[in-house]
């Protein structure tokens, strides 16, 4: 697994699955893109089973 702060916004990440840490939770998401904001990498996410998007720092992912 590699942490999601080294995804690479020119490598094609739309459809990679991740595990999303917050408030000492882990739950699997979707990623639907990513982009280069201030020296950082987000990523678009929505979670698998669920619905909604959100951006979120790519730092927070594990790639599975």
């Amino acid at each position: 697994m590699e942490n999601g702060s080294q995804i690479s916004v020119t490598v094609g990440v739309a459809n990679k699955t991740a595990q999303y840490r917050i408030n000492g939770m882990t739950f699997p998401v979707r990623i639907l893109d990513a982009r280069k904001v201030w020296g950082r990498v987000d990523a678009l996410i929505t979670p698998i089973g669920g619905e909604g998007e959100k951006w979120v720092e790519a730092g927070q992912l594990v790639m599975d």
